[in-house]
């Protein structure tokens, strides 16, 4: 399930004979310095300056870079497993495969010139993905995932695309995409020359972007220690963890909120309660309920009610256009956003 690694360690020394490349900087026009430009690392009493220093192979790359005043410089090294393996990351890889992964990376670094231990090295960054056969169109899928509202993340932090969804903060990515397009788009080959049958194959990718998060979720803090089996199967049971109870909370929301006579009594409740996202959840709720299907003016009617902004009615206006568009080109009737909102949680966490 691990897609890339990002690793790092200031514990490295570089031979005189290396295969790095140096970026030496670019002179800021305004001061004549060269912003970001340090020490990189020393030979005896001979130091190497400069902006950063690099090499890259498929798969993985490396690099050299200025500590921060007073600190060393740090080694920083990012692999992507499913390459390494595959000449793709279409596939997760096992745990057997990961540890050759890592060998061979260690090859490589002893190959370039640099002498480090990687299993001493910090986690600073793992992504971890599941892909899904869909049921449907993968385009049937965003505009419900767009009603999610992730713990601790704001909607500032949404990115739309035409056939993804990403919403982050400062040390979580959530990602949904196509990955049939993105494969091909991407990597330049057709998913079906590597055994891929289903044209609708959608993708969840959680990236853990720091070390600290890292500590928190997983329990470790270096590469030796994820190179434990067992902990390289709890990384499955901290991926759907996250799913199920940070970004899927819509089946929360649904089991505890209680019976209320109208429309807008209910959604004037979720408004005390959350104040930002209060449409999309009312919408999710009536959908998981199963509640009568109502039309979209008396749909904009009771948010205005309500005193929902106008821009934000637009919008989420405008997402479930989106859904019965694609159902009405079709010639189908619209699907349920619970029914594919339900069918993600299930195979992504069961």
């Amino acid at each position: 399930m691990t897609d890339t690694i990002n690793v790092n360690t200031p514990f490295f020394s570089v031979g005189k004979q290396n295969m790095l490349l140096i970026d030496m900087g670019d002179f800021d026009p305004s001061t004549g310095d060269k912003p970001g430009v340090g020490l990189l690392w020393t030979n005896g009493m001979k130091s190497t300056p400069g902006k950063k220093a690099f090499y890259r192979e498929k798969g993985i790359y490396i690099s050299i870079v200025p500590g921060k005043p007073g600190n060393s410089p740090l080694l920083l090294i990012s692999i992507n497993p499913g390459i390494l393996i595959n000449g793709h990351n279409f596939f997760p890889v096992t745990f057997q495969e990961l540890v050759k992964c890592l060998a061979h990376v260690s090859r490589v670094l002893t190959k370039v010139g640099i002498t480090t231990n990687i299993d001493l090295c910090k986690l600073a960054r793992i992504d971890i993905f599941k892909n899904i056969e869909l049921d449907y169109d993968f385009n049937y899928y965003l505009p419900p995932v767009r009603l999610m509202s992730p713990k601790s993340m704001s909607q500032k932090g949404v990115t739309n695309y035409e056939d993804s969804f990403q919403i982050q903060n400062k040390s979580l990515e959530h990602n949904f995409y196509n990955k049939i397009s993105q494969t091909i788009s991407k990597y330049h080959f057709d998913p079906t020359t590597i055994g891929v049958t289903s044209p609708n194959v959608g993708r969840f990718e959680t990236r853990f972007m720091n070390h600290r998060i890292i500590k928190n979720r997983f329990g470790i803090e270096t590469v030796g220690e994820l190179m434990r089996n067992n902990s390289f199967s709890h990384v499955t049971d901290v991926y759907e963890n996250e799913l199920k109870k940070n970004f899927f909370r819509f089946q929360n929301i649904a089991n505890q909120v209680v019976p209320i006579d109208t429309d807008k009594d209910m959604l004037l409740r979720i408004r005390e309660k959350y104040p930002k996202i209060a449409p999309e959840l009312f919408f999710t709720y009536k959908q998981l309920m199963g509640d009568k299907l109502f039309n979209i003016d008396d749909w904009v009617s009771l948010m205005d009610s309500v005193g929902v902004k106008d821009s934000t009615i637009k919008d989420r206006k405008k997402q479930m256009m989106e859904v019965i568009k694609i159902g009405l080109e079709l010639k189908q009737e619209p699907l349920q956003v619970s029914e594919l909102l339900r069918e993600l949680f299930t195979k992504l966490v069961n």
